[in-house]
C-alpha cells in the first residue's frame, strides 16, 4: 500500500497539536505504536492537569536575574504552591497509565499508591527529594522518578514559564535548566544554527554551546561526533570523553516545530543506533 493510500489518522477540532502529531507518527511508524499510545495517554493527562497548575511565589525580577548571573537556577522548592489533591490526581493517573502497559513495577505502584493515600507531609518529602531539595533523604527508584517526571511536568512547566518571564538568559552558561536545575533530554538546533537545550522536567529551552557535550561540558570538537537521521530532522551529539549522547531536533530541515513528547518517541531508533555505537543516554 502506498503512502498516499494509507488511512490517515482522524483529527478532531479540539485535538491538541501534540496528540495530532503523535497519531500521525503512529500511522507512519506503526512499530512504535505501543510507545506512542502511552505518550498520547500521558499528553492527555498533562492537558487535564495543566488547568489546575498554580503559579509559584516568585522573587522580584531583579532577584531572579541575579540568581541566573550567579549560576543558580531560579526556582527553589519552597516557591511552589501545590494543591495536594491535584498532585495526587496527577500521580495516580500517570501511575495507572504506566502500570497498564507494564512499565511500572509492583513495588513502585505500591509506593505511589501509598503516597497518594497517605498524609501530605510524606508526599511533600518525596516530592522535595525528587526535585532535589536540600531536605530530601534516601534514593528514589527509576520507576518512581519516571512517574514524578510525567505527573509533575504541567506544574513545573507553568512555574518555569512564570519564573523566567522577562529574564535575560544570555548570562546562563550552565548545562542544567535555568528554571528548575534539571538536566536536558533533547537539544533544538534553531534555523540560524544556534543550539538550545530542552529541560526534561519543565521543557524550558535555553541557549547552549554549539557543540560542547551537555553532560560533561567537553568542548574538544575532535572528540564530539555528530550524525543525522536519514530525513535530516534529527541529530545525535555523542561525546568520546564521557561516552554519552544527546538527541537534537534540527529546525533547519524540519517541517514543524519541536514537540518533545513526539520527538522523544520518533527518535527511539536513533537511541538504538547510538547505543549500538557504544554510547549511553
Amino acid at each position: 500500500m502506498s503512502a498516499e493510500s494509507q488511512p490517515q489518522p482522524q483529527r478532531t477540532a479540539t485535538e491538541p497539536p501534540v496528540v495530532a502529531a503523535l497519531k500521525e507518527l503512529r500511522a507512519a511508524q506503526p512499530d512504535l505504536a505501543p510507545a506512542i499510545d502511552l505518550q498520547i495517554e500521558l499528553a492527555q493527562i498533562t492537558r487535564r492537569v495543566s488547568a489546575r497548575a498554580p503559579l509559584p511565589a516568585l522573587a522580584a525580577h531583579d532577584d531572579r536575574q541575579a540568581r541566573l548571573s550567579q549560576g543558580r537556577h531560579v526556582l527553589a522548592f519552597p516557591d511552589f504552591r501545590f494543591e495536594w489533591s491535584d498532585v495526587r490526581l496527577a500521580l495516580r493517573e500517570v501511575a495507572r497509565a504506566l502500570e497498564a502497559v507494564g512499565a511500572l513495577s509492583r513495588d513502585d505502584l505500591s509506593a505511589i499508591s501509598a503516597l497518594v493515600r497517605g498524609e501530605t507531609p510524606a508526599l511533600e518529602r518525596c516530592l522535595r527529594r525528587w526535585f532535589g531539595g536540600e531536605n530530601g533523604e534516601g534514593e528514589m527508584s527509576e520507576g518512581l522518578v519516571e512517574v514524578f517526571d510525567a505527573a509533575m511536568r504541567p506544574f513545573m512547566a507553568r512555574a518555569a514559564s512564570a519564573a523566567l518571564t522577562g529574564l535575560d538568559l544570555a548570562a546562563w552558561q550552565r548545562t542544567i535548566c535555568p528554571a528548575c536545575g534539571a538536566d536536558p533530554d533533547f537539544a533544538v538546533v534553531a534555523r540560524d544554527g544556534r543550539r538550545h537545550l530542552s529541560c526534561h522536567r519543565c521543557r524550558t529551552q535555553w541557549p547552549s554551546h554549539a557543540w560542547a557535550c551537555p553532560r560533561c561540558e567537553n568542548a574538544d570538537q575532535q572528540t564530539i561526533s555528530s550524525f543525522a537521521s536519514r530525513d535530516g530532522f534529527y541529530r545525535i551529539y555523542a561525546c568520546g570523553k564521557c561516552g554519552r549522547y544527546l538527541k537534537a531536533f534540527d529546525c533547519r530541515t524540519a517541517t514543524r516545530p519541536f514537540l518533545a513528547e513526539v520527538d522523544l518517541i520518533a527518535t527511539l531508533p536513533l537511541d538504538a543506533a547510538a547505543i549500538g555505537k557504544g554510547f549511553s543516554g
